[in-house]
């Protein structure tokens, strides 16, 4: 092992500390996020979502390829680790992010014995 000095950056989180603590920042996560997604130039925004607003799977266009969607709603989801603010939009469009009517299936599987037994 070897020291690679204080730290300052790590996975997307910025890391600052003073007498009083350490400060946690996603300032360049949400920046290069932002670019991603094209929207550098987009206008600010006090409240991302109105409080009441009611989606639902029929509002809208089905996009031709979701890929993008998941993936900025995913980080999405890892920035509001230090921006609660956003917590309640990013709920809202996360519930979208899959088909109601898809087959999803959860698979799980366990090796007891950690790879011990040479016939399975």
């Amino acid at each position: 092992m070897k020291s690679l000095g204080p730290l300052r950056y790590f996975l997307g989180l910025e890391v600052s500390d003073s007498p009083d603590g350490f400060f946690l920042s996603q300032a360049k996560y949400a920046s290069d996020l932002l670019a991603r997604a094209g929207l550098r130039d987009c206008q600010v925004a006090s409240t991302p979502l109105a409080y009441d607003v009611r989606l639902t799977p029929h509002d809208g266009s089905l996009l031709d390829d979701p890929t993008v969607y998941r993936q900025l709603v995913g980080s999405l989801i890892y920035l509001t680790v230090t921006r609660s603010d956003i917590a309640q939009a990013v709920h809202i469009v996360s519930q979208f992010m899959f088909s109601s009517n898809s087959s999803l299936t959860l698979s799980g599987y366990s090796d007891a014995d950690w790879a011990g037994d040479p016939t399975d």
